[in-house]
């Protein structure tokens, strides 16, 4: 995800490994959640799954492989869920998409990628 709507603690880095790192001092419980659009132009290669993954330094917590169809040949599918987070764990979103055919599916700008804390 190249693009922030909000980001107040500098939390993200939207330029070179897209990343959410929980600063110093922010420990914490946070929910987080993630929304993989995928987009095939092609009526013969159809999307057999979309997957979407939350990983936490590198190990993956949480997975979402709901097939949600848009219109044409627009998938989705949603991952969320409450994480127990330190200060400098990092999170990221994976997506993977499987087809029949032979044209790339590519993710689409409705993808997104978001984690906020619980205050306690």
């Amino acid at each position: 995800m190249g693009n922030e709507q909000f980001d107040t603690d500098s939390a993200y880095d939207s330029t070179t490994n897209y990343r959410f790192t929980v600063p110093t001092g922010k420990a914490g419980k946070y929910v987080v959640q993630g929304h993989v659009n995928a987009y095939s132009s092609n009526d013969d290669d159809k999307l057999n799954y979309v997957y979407a993954r939350i990983y936490k330094n590198g190990t993956q917590v949480l997975a979402g492989s709901h097939l949600h169809y848009y219109s044409g040949y627009q998938y989705s599918a949603y991952v969320n869920g409450m994480l127990d987070l330190s200060e400098d764990d990092y999170l990221e979103l994976y997506g993977t998409v499987w087809t029949d055919g032979a044209t790339i599916p590519r993710v689409t700008s409705t993808s997104y990628f978001g984690a906020y804390k619980l205050i306690t």
